[in-house]
């Protein structure tokens, strides 16, 4: 497994959350795809959640939940990104994001909804 990757270079934490929810286009092999940031979430100081539309063509193709671990260092902000399929199991999303996208990690889902009851 890829270890995550911490990206640098904003003056202020209000336009690096700016900057990630901001939608993005990338090229997915022959097919460029528009990624919406449909729902945020700060559930901590320093934990972004988001639910993302993947779609083309005007066609949602999928749904997925985000999380950005952000932080300060050296007057820089910065975050590192994940996803449902590669969860660190003590970070807990907002419950109704989990409605909003299909089931990419059963074992992560099924921590989330014990952490409620």
């Amino acid at each position: 497994m890829q270890r995550a990757k911490w990206f640098y270079g904003w003056d202020s934490k209000k336009v690096l959350l700016s900057h990630i929810k901001k939608s993005y286009s990338q090229k997915i092999g022959e097919t460029e795809y528009n990624f919406h940031c449909k729902r945020s979430s700060m559930r901590t100081w320093n934990q972004l959640w988001t639910v993302w539309e993947i779609e083309n063509d005007k066609i949602i193709h999928d749904t997925i939940i985000s999380l950005f671990i952000i932080r300060s260092s050296k007057n820089r902000w910065g975050y590192i990104k994940t996803n449902e399929e590669n969860f660190i199991k003590n970070f807990v999303c907002p419950k109704y994001m989990l409605k909003m996208a299909p089931t990419k990690n059963e074992q992560w889902r099924n921590i989330v909804f014990r952490s409620y009851n």
